[in-house]
């Protein structure tokens, strides 16, 4: 696992979330894997990423994602949602490709070892 402080995103909806990360699972040559949480051992999505495993973790305010990373700073990407809201057609697919455009920056400021052709 990588050592580096965490990181935080805002993105408006876990759903949005969700897609982008399915998006990108198709993308790259990597495995990108999501699960819920079943227990407090357990991270909402990981990403793996050749060696590297990244773990995001979904807060729904501030304050819990900044009390998340002062418990636990090597988590390396926390992702923040603001509120749920429902989205529908063009709208939704821009806020896919701004979420995949941000996690894709997080992860790459995380993991200097990954490969930009990882990323299409």
């Amino acid at each position: 696992m990588a050592t580096r402080t965490g990181h935080l995103i805002g993105i408006q909806s876990e759903s949005v979330v969700a897609a982008a990360l399915k998006q990108m699972k198709g993308e790259c040559n990597c495995p990108v894997t999501s699960f819920r949480r079943r227990d407090c051992e357990a991270y909402d999505y990981v990403v793996e990423i050749g060696t590297e495993t990244i773990y995001l973790e979904v807060k729904t305010s501030w304050n819990e994602a900044y009390d998340h990373l002062r418990q636990f700073p090597n988590v390396v990407v926390i992702i923040v949602r603001h509120h749920s809201v429902l989205l529908t057609g063009r709208k939704r697919r821009r806020r896919i490709r701004s979420a995949k455009s941000w996690i894709r920056d997080a992860l790459a400021g995380f993991s200097l070892k990954l490969p930009q052709e990882h990323w299409v």
